[in-house]
């Protein structure tokens, strides 16, 4: 009966530990997790990015990021209200889905921010990258109430910085030229040679092709 008893114990033990570390793994997970389009969140993406980081310079290789951002978006939410903008968030989110490797990371960081991780690639394929998700973006948008583009800012290591951090600045500055230079374009953040200067950029951009009818 003793040994009966301890063995029933045990069992109910190890269950509820198995339970319990998988209701751990699941809140670890929703605390990197962005609740509207299960993207990463941004703690999310800084983890991944540390990660991913350590690992390109370990071997070597250059990794690039690309941060996305909804023109006009406040206009959908105005127009058309809250539920609307977010089902806009949702299938942007998708389009990142469909168009992002297997080893890419996408994240909503915040608003109608977006970033999207990608390892082993350089600053010149990731800009083509960004071309094809902005054009895409239009595309799928171009028949809504309120048509959206998107603006895009592109940087990478080792080109544009030693750190995460670095080279997210670096991003953020592309990304801040796009809008200025009138939105729907991607930007690709270049580093100028190396100089006894602290390093400046320059920055090269990707306009939407022109409508040959309107000229």
């Amino acid at each position: 009966m003793t040994m009966g008893t301890l063995t029933v114990a045990g069992t109910l033990v190890r269950l509820l530990s198995e339970r319990m570390q998988s209701l751990v793994d699941r809140l670890a997970d929703a605390a990197r997790t962005d609740p509207l389009t299960g993207l990463l969140n941004r703690r999310g993406l800084t983890e991944r990015g540390d990660i991913e980081f350590s690992r390109a310079r370990r071997a070597g290789q250059p990794l690039a990021i690309i941060l996305c951002d909804l023109d006009h978006f406040k206009a959908v939410n105005d127009l058309c209200g809250h539920e609307s903008g977010d089902q806009v968030l949702e299938r942007f989110a998708n389009l990142l889905r469909v168009r992002k490797r297997g080893l890419d990371a996408a994240a909503r960081t915040g608003g109608e921010e977006f970033a999207l991780l990608l390892p082993d690639t350089d600053g010149v394929h990731a800009l083509a990258v960004a071309d094809r998700i902005r054009r895409a973006m239009a595309d799928a948008f171009s028949d809504d109430p309120v048509p959206l583009t998107l603006s895009l800012g592109i940087a990478s290591y080792p080109q544009n910085g030693a750190s995460a951090a670095e080279v997210m600045r670096a991003a953020d500055a592309a990304l801040y030229a796009a809008k200025l230079g009138g939105r729907d374009r991607a930007v690709l953040s270049v580093a100028t040679p190396a100089t006894p200067a602290p390093p400046r950029t320059r920055l090269r951009q990707v306009r939407p092709a022109r409508n040959p009818s309107s000229a």
